[in-house]
């Protein structure tokens, strides 16, 4: 094995939250042993406390586990135990913040810290008076995405109930995806907030007077040394997916965005077989990494000019606005238009 593909499997991820949720599942008779199968990882190795996961172990052990649970609520159940245990470092950093609002600043640069292939970004909303915390989670099927947001929009409350010592809760939460009407009232208990579903984005909404509170840990004398301390484990996560970044990069680019894998793989004089499994090395693959980036051009174009539809697919690079059309309500379960018109407030 290469320094490259040694570099991408290094382990950095804690163990902590997969072996939680191996026991959150536990009463559903789901075996374990089926789960970890063909993650490379073993029941055994979890005896060791200072465990660490790859990238590419991290993503299958979430995968596996959600296509296995049954429980509709776990996820819910799960982010209620992720606080400041789980946030590590960046926890204490948003702890130790003068304001909420410079808190959720730090999460969203620091994001990749929870979850490298996902990210927040914070939006405000002058009309609704609150700021908004938008998700996009990781590319990895629909049980496993959905499952991704409700434990992160729980951990996320959780979390700001701790570093607040409040019990502040959110304003309202859409999910971009259906549910049955009867589970709406358990998700709205446990989030104490309107839950509206079917919704055109996964969005955490907050009153802007809880945004801008103070915290009452706040401590600057730490700060910089904990900025530090994220910024070092971010930069040893952004090595590992240096290739991933740097793929994603070119594809960012207006020319290169009809560049096929085989093309790509010419530019890092690498065979098109070698490409796909680095980056399958690296928990992800082209076509994933390609419609990350075409989703977030896209809502760029719609929220940020009058371009139509048919030349937003053209420079998004497909071949005819049909096939955006389909892309686009297969990401967000609404069409590029309707997705234009209820857009009010645009990304700063």
């Amino acid at each position: 094995m290469n320094a490259k593909s040694t570099e991408i499997h290094s382990p950095v991820w804690q163990s902590y939250e997969i072996q939680q949720l191996l026991r959150l599942m536990e009463p559903q008779g789901v075996d374990a042993e089926s789960i970890l199968q063909g993650t490379s990882i073993t029941l055994s190795m979890f005896d060791n406390p200072a465990l660490r996961f790859s990238l590419e172990q991290e993503l299958a052990l979430y995968i596996a586990l959600a296509e296995h649970n049954q429980d509709e609520l776990l996820a819910l159940e799960h982010g209620q135990r992720m606080g400041l245990n789980f946030f590590g470092v960046l926890g204490t950093l948003m702890l130790c913040s003068d304001t909420l609002a410079i808190a959720l600043h730090h999460l969203q640069k620091y994001f990749p810290l929870v979850s490298w292939a996902s990210f927040i970004t914070l939006l405000p909303n002058s009309q609704a008076h609150t700021i908004d915390i938008l998700m996009v989670p990781t590319p990895a099927g629909e049980k496993t995405g959905r499952f991704e947001i409700e434990s992160t929009f729980m951990s996320i409350l959780t979390l700001i109930k701790q570093i607040t010592m409040s019990q502040v809760t959110f304003e309202r939460i859409t999910l971009a995806y259906k549910i049955d009407a009867d589970l709406q009232n358990k998700y709205q208990a446990y989030f104490q907030c309107p839950v509206e579903f079917s919704a055109n984005e996964n969005k955490i909404s907050i009153r802007q007077d809880d945004f801008y509170q103070t915290l009452p840990a706040a401590d600057e004398s730490v700060i910089e040394v904990l900025m530090a301390l994220c910024q070092k484990t971010y930069e040893k996560l952004k090595n590992n997916r240096g290739l991933v970044g740097a793929v994603r990069q070119l594809l960012e680019n207006a020319d290169n965005a009809n560049l096929s894998l085989d093309e790509l793989a010419k530019l890092f004089n690498l065979s098109g077989r070698t490409l796909r499994r680095r980056l399958k090395e690296a928990g992800t693959g082209y076509q994933q990494v390609l419609e990350s980036v075409r989703y977030e051009k896209a809502k760029q174009l719609l929220k940020c000019t009058d371009l139509n539809i048919d030349n937003i697919a053209y420079q998004l690079g497909y071949s005819d606005s049909r096939s955006f059309r389909q892309a686009f309500k297969r990401w967000t379960n609404t069409s590029p238009g309707e997705f234009r018109l209820n857009i009010i407030d645009k990304i700063n």
